[in-house]
């Protein structure tokens, strides 16, 4: 074997060690601040890097009529979680509200109240009534997105029917998103949950209160608020779902069915996971750079085991380069 072989096969092993260079590390590099859920996954805390979604405010919407049972009980059951979630999506502790609706809307606390307090209501939650359909979805969801202070029978729905709001939600507003860095940037998500369309203050069913839930979504845009939208009913019912579906698109926001309650504080982690929304999140106001350069580069320094193989192989290559060189020389 020639000196030229010789050179070739430590060229093609230098070559060999420093593609391994390039590869490897990427799939060891330290990827804490990559956001590893995807849509249509089973978001688990592992999902939810501390922070993501920057400043969190989540306002809770809850339908407590006789038929939410399974849904309530599920989220009791699975209520630390819940908030875990929600604190480690905040760069510190979410804020989180309650409000809770049958044919009247009732705010149990607003976005100042402390997760204590917000817990012990949720526990507290006893579903009743309800017997006549629909209920007052969309205007629990007005009650949220808009601020809207306390109401005893003066206060007209979508299609002009008076009604109730009990509490107030004008004390504390919503965050302003910011894009930040500085400050980290704010992310308002509105989850609702229910299993039964909307109906205003009337208990009957009306297009009109079917449109005012996606034109609600709109209004929650404009403010920066992700609307997501949880189902729990036997089956999608159709006009339920459609209006709740245009609800969550247009801010934005997520739709998801949970059959009977099961699995809706999943849902909710999951539409935390996401910080209410279906684009990917941001940290501190910066999109997550995600490529082969910088997983290389940072694992190239944060695993130095694979340093010793690429400078054999750049300093392999480099002298096969001479070699060669000098060999032509000398053949001239």
């Amino acid at each position: 074997m020639n000196s030229n072989n010789n050179g070739r096969i430590i060229a093609t092993t230098s070559l060999l060690l420093l593609v391994a260079t390039m590869i490897i590390p990427a799939a060891f590099a330290d990827q804490n601040a990559v956001r590893s859920f995807s849509p249509g996954k089973v978001a688990t805390m592992a999902d939810i890097p501390k922070g993501i979604c920057g400043q969190v405010d989540l306002m809770l919407v809850v339908d407590d009529t006789g038929s939410m049972g399974g849904a309530i009980d599920n989220v009791k059951l699975n209520l630390t979680t819940v908030i875990d979630a929600a604190n480690l999506a905040d760069v510190d502790s979410a804020r989180i509200g309650l409000i809770t609706f049958k044919d009247e809307v009732t705010v149990l606390h607003d976005l100042s109240a402390t997760q204590a307090n917000v817990i012990t209501s949720i526990n507290a939650l006893s579903p009743t009534d309800g017997g006549n359909l629909p209920e007052a979805s969309d205007e629990a969801k007005n009650t949220a997105v808009n601020n809207l202070p306390a109401a005893a029978g003066t206060r007209a729905d979508a299609n002009a029917v008076l009604g109730t709001q009990n509490g107030d939600n004008n004390l504390t507003l919503w965050q302003i998103p910011s894009l930040g860095p500085i400050p980290p940037k704010a992310t308002n998500m509105m989850i609702l949950i229910t299993d039964d369309e909307s109906g205003g203050f009337s208990d009957s069913s009306n297009a009109i209160y079917q449109t005012h839930m996606g034109t609600l979504g709109t209004e929650a845009a404009a403010k920066g608020i992700h609307v997501g939208d949880v189902f729990v009913g036997v089956t999608e019912f159709v006009n339920a779902k459609d209006a709740m579906v245009a609800d969550a698109a247009n801010s934005n926001g997520i739709y998801t069915f949970a059959p009977s309650g099961t699995g809706t504080a999943q849902a909710i982690i999951d539409i935390i996971a996401q910080c209410g929304g279906i684009t990917p999140p941001t940290v501190a106001g910066e999109l997550l750079p995600i490529n082969t350069m910088s997983l290389f580069i940072s694992g190239l320094f944060t695993n130095s085991f694979w340093m010793l193989p690429a400078v054999a192989g750049i300093a392999g290559t480099g002298a096969f380069v001479i070699r060669s060189r000098m060999h032509k020389d000398q053949e001239n």
